[in-house]
């Protein structure tokens, strides 16, 4: 039935439909998002349906029929239409973030001004209507379906509780972040931006690494690094750098890089796993068994020590 109409439906009005999805899963913000977006890219579909099962020639159950009847009112208030175009709005920014975080090849500075612009944009989401929600935010009907109580003072206040709870939200879980010298600090990771000129390279990152070091000493150590033999190991790596003429990395600077840090610089690389642990092409390292040791010892330890919090 419900298949049977939508077709009708699209058929007649030529429009995309999208079937209606569950919002669960593990990766729930791209799942919310799927599923918000096609419930509002297909509303006018679903309504159409939803109020067909009401019309009593429909031959239907009784509680099909009140079902319908208690979705249609469900869905046809105002408030509830702000609501979800609102969700578009806002999921589409979390998901962004979302998909920096998971990026193995960004750097943690990267991932921070991701994080950054995403909680502006959610306080200009405050006062400033995003552009799915300016869809109707001041309008009486949404895909040619009339509203029903077409009262914004309900959805105001959802929205500013939403938005200070998400905001806070962020802030907590990603506290780490509110150091951003410690940020900036990880730049020294990207390859790509090491200076040219020796004399600049020479000096280049030593308190960088310095501010990382200190930062995370307590993971660093956990796993064995030897955080003074890492600040040897840079300056170093960037001689060795300098020597071999690999200031921006290609296909064999990249391997002769990777084999500079496994040879003799191993807790170097257990500080620099903590910045930034692929190539920007996405070529891993290749990590020697102690090496691959230390940065194993790291992961659990800064894990429970996430789950202690």
């Amino acid at each position: 039935m419900l298949h049977r109409s939508f077709d009708a439906a699209v058929k007649a009005n030529e429009e995309k439909l999208l079937i209606p999805t569950r919002a669960g899963e593990t990766r729930w913000v791209g799942h919310l998002l799927l599923a918000v977006n096609n419930l509002i890219t297909s509303y006018k579909f679903i309504v159409a349906h939803l109020g067909q099962l009401t019309e009593p020639i429909e031959r239907v159950s009784v509680d099909s029929k009140a079902r319908a009847i208690a979705f249609l009112k469900l869905l046809k208030p105002k408030n509830i239409v702000c609501f979800l175009l609102f969700l578009v709005d806002v999921l589409k920014t979390l998901r962004h973030l979302s998909l920096k975080l998971q990026d193995r090849k960004c750097l943690i500075a990267d991932q921070y001004s991701a994080l950054s612009s995403t909680m502006e944009i959610q306080i200009k989401y405050k006062t400033s209507d995003g552009p799915y929600l300016r869809k109707v935010i001041d309008k009486t009907e949404f895909q040619g379906v009339k509203l029903t109580f077409c009262n914004n003072v309900e959805f105001i206040a959802v929205r500013q509780n939403l938005l200070d709870k998400l905001l806070e939200f962020l802030d907590k879980r990603f506290s780490e972040f509110s150091t951003t010298s410690i940020v900036q600090a990880t730049r020294i990771a990207d390859l790509q931006i090491w200076p040219k000129s020796w004399e600049a390279f020479k000096v280049y990152g030593d308190e960088d690494l310095q501010t990382i070091v200190d930062h995370f000493e307590l993971i660093l150590s956990h796993a064995g690094v030897i955080t003074e033999d890492a600040e040897l190991e840079w300056t170093l790596l960037k001689k060795d750098v300098q020597d071999l003429q690999i200031l921006f990395p290609t296909k064999v600077a990249k391997e002769n890089f990777a084999d500079l840090t496994q040879s003799r610089m191993g807790d170097f690389v257990g500080v620099y796993y903590k910045m930034y642990l692929n190539y920007q092409d996405g070529k891993e390292f290749y990590l020697s068994e102690d090496v691959q040791s230390k940065i194993d010892d790291m992961v659990e330890y800064h894990a429970d020590l996430q789950d202690d919090k």
